[in-house]
């Protein structure tokens, strides 16, 4: 067994909003296709964590769960370096198994979509994962009859997210997932990231789940920063399934690009993908 190790020192905001730097030292295993044991070691400093693997039980023992980790870590150093750390983790973690580095074509595209859901739910649905790994799917979104069997809750909440990021089929996906809780969960990590267009979807998706979901979607601890206003969005334009008005408001104000092309971007997806005559909007052609 080779073992290889690396550092890495990331910048972060910590709880109470003060800068943090952390060397992370990690250690990857190859090769190694069963799940890698990881735990996390911050006696010796409070900047400075250690992923390293184990391979006896222990009361720190992960077994690669960077849900886990992720929590540990904002604990300690808050969401923004906890994202980071995953996101490099996991990074590391995919390099070892050697069937999720191989090229993506029809024949393999359910079993590749298999493996980066669960890894993605395994690492609690990041919205990183969903930037970085789905542009490898974005073009099998649309084609439906490689689908048309698919029935893993994971597999149908990361299909609707890449469909979602890429625009590429979510008028298509959200609908199909309108029973599974998981898609709910997953819509709601868009709300914490600077992607307008994505939210604005989002949003507009959400419309389509089961709104007891929602409601309890949105009262987890874990989406206590939402910003006042889009949670006021969410719990009056979403359950009264009037976003596409919520969106048009904001494609009327002064808000600089997100006003003039991001809105008015999802508008016309709306009018010309959902066919809804509400969106206001056409395409040119």
């Amino acid at each position: 067994m080779e073992v290889i190790g690396y550092r890495l020192r990331v910048t972060g905001l910590g709880p109470v909003g003060s800068e943090k730097k952390c060397i992370l030292g990690c250690i990857k295993v190859k090769p190694s296709l069963k799940p890698i044991y990881l735990t996390i070691d911050a006696k010796h400093s409070n900047n400075r964590l250690y992923a390293l693997p184990v391979r006896k039980t222990g009361k720190t023992q992960m077994e690669q769960d960077f849900s886990r980790i992720q929590d540990y870590v904002e604990s300690h150093f808050g969401s923004i370096l906890a994202g980071k750390i995953v996101e490099e983790l996991l990074a590391r973690s995919r390099e070892m198994v050697s069937g999720l580095v191989n090229d993506i074509n029809e024949q393999n595209v359910a079993k590749r979509a298999g493996q980066y859901a669960a890894e993605w739910e395994k690492a609690g649905f990041p919205y990183r994962m969903v930037e970085k790994d789905g542009q490898k799917f974005k073009g099998f979104t649309l084609e439906k009859t490689l689908w048309e069997s698919e029935n893993r809750s994971n597999v149908m909440a990361f299909l609707l997210m890449v469909s979602l990021h890429y625009n590429a089929g979510w008028e298509y996906w959200t609908p199909l997932n309108k029973k599974t809780p998981l898609a709910v969960t997953a819509l709601f990590e868009t709300f914490h990231m600077n992607h307008w267009r994505t939210r604005f979807r989002a949003l507009y998706a959400l419309q389509f789940m089961d709104q007891e979901i929602v409601k309890n979607e949105l009262a987890k601890k874990k989406h206590q920063p939402i910003s006042v206003r889009t949670r006021k969005a969410i719990e009056n334009h979403v359950a009264e399934k009037t976003v596409i008005t919520f969106i048009r408001e904001i494609a009327d104000a002064n808000l600089g690009d997100i006003s003039k092309k991001k809105t008015r971007h999802v508008l016309i997806e709306i009018g010309s993908q959902w066919k809804d005559p509400e969106a206001g909007m056409e395409p040119p052609l």
